[in-house]
């Protein structure tokens, strides 16, 4: 059970889905692929905001 929670991208970074102070009011979103970014070669798109500015990443 702990290790499906760890391998569980969305629920890790869930609380950088919500504006906080600390990122100044920024935010992510994520997209995943099929395999939810679980097998190897899978993509997780990462789209974030900060004082205006986009930051796109890829993992």
């Amino acid at each position: 059970m702990l290790f499906d929670y760890l391998d569980d991208q969305a629920s890790l970074g869930s609380h950088m889905q919500k504006p906080s102070m600390m990122m100044l009011g920024g935010r992510m979103s994520y997209e995943f692929d099929e395999a939810r970014g679980r097998t190897v070669g899978s993509v997780i798109r990462m789209r974030g905001n900060i004082l205006g500015l986009v930051l796109p990443l890829k993992k």
